[in-house]
């Protein structure tokens, strides 16, 4: 539909998190909606409703883990560029970050490319989404006590990180909801297996 159209409207959210994005709320006050509108109707019905809804969400969820990884990966290179004087249990504690965030890469990688492959599989986009969004939260939450008291006045990003990182957990399902698509998932390939 154009936004062009009479009665349509679109007003941005007010957000802690992810302000850059200008989140909106869409308003259509008596809008004429024709079928030409309709997202897929142009499909079979097999291939609309919660099948086609299911599939958003297993195509979303490597671009949401990459986010989250991206969250990460900032809160990891800002600890190492402005303290950089660690200790060695530091030192071992920024190689070990260093080690899954790298991991966590490749899980992504790899539901990103069953994606591309066309394979619309739960497990991976959820294992990818629920290790990313597990780890940027421990790499937030820590970065404090790597930059020292008073680090969250000094350093805002922290905060932000912090914000943005909950949003990403609230999108297309908690970690909680990617955990039990994966163990479905686990769960169906070990039911084929045993039928195989």
């Amino acid at each position: 539909m154009e936004t062009s159209r009479a009665g349509f409207g679109a007003r941005p959210l007010a957000t802690l998190g992810f302000r850059a994005l200008q989140l909106s709320e869409v308003v259509l006050d008596d809008v004429e909606v024709t079928r030409a509108d309709l997202l897929g109707s142009h499909l079979p019905p097999s291939r609309r409703g919660m099948g086609a809804a299911t599939n958003v969400f297993y195509t979303l969820r490597p671009q949401l883990a990459a986010s989250a990884l991206g969250i990460a990966c900032a809160a990891h290179d800002y600890v190492a560029a402005h303290r950089r004087d660690l200790d060695a249990a530091e030192r071992a504690a920024m190689a070990r970050f260093g080690a899954r965030i790298a991991a966590v890469r490749a899980v992504i990688r790899t539901a990103a490319r069953e994606i591309d492959a066309g394979r619309l599989l739960g497990g991976p986009g959820s294992a990818s989404k629920a290790l990313a969004v597990a780890l940027a939260d421990e790499l937030v939450n820590a970065a404090p006590r790597f930059l020292g008291p008073g680090s969250r006045w000094e350093h805002p990003f922290l905060d932000k990180w912090i914000r943005d990182l909950r949003g990403l957990e609230l999108m297309e399902g908690t970690s909680t909801v990617q955990k039990l698509t994966l163990a479905q998932a686990y769960a169906q390939r070990e039911t084929v297996a045993r039928r195989g």
